[in-house]
């Protein structure tokens, strides 16, 4: 920890574990966005959405969703679908 330099992962102190941690969640993010990518190739409502993927948590969902718009990677139609 302390002026320790570069070390191997322990798999086992805090600092490894939220790295692993921030990794796994990082990966299933991706996952996420690639599903939404394919499936709003066609305009779906947030509550349709939570439909086609009852594996993502609702929560999870509205970040990555949150996110996606920020970026301007999806938008909104004037159905208010994305």
């Amino acid at each position: 920890y302390f002026g320790e330099q570069k070390t191997e992962p322990c798999s086992i102190c805090d600092v490894c574990l939220h790295k692993k941690q921030s990794f796994s969640q990082t990966q299933r993010q991706q996952q996420v966005v690639e599903q939404l990518r394919l499936i709003l190739k066609t305009p779906h409502n947030v509550f349709e959405l939570q439909k086609l993927l009852p594996e993502v948590k609702k929560q999870s969902l509205e970040q990555t969703i949150a996110y996606l718009l920020s970026e301007e990677i999806i938008d909104y139609d004037l159905q208010g679908r994305l």
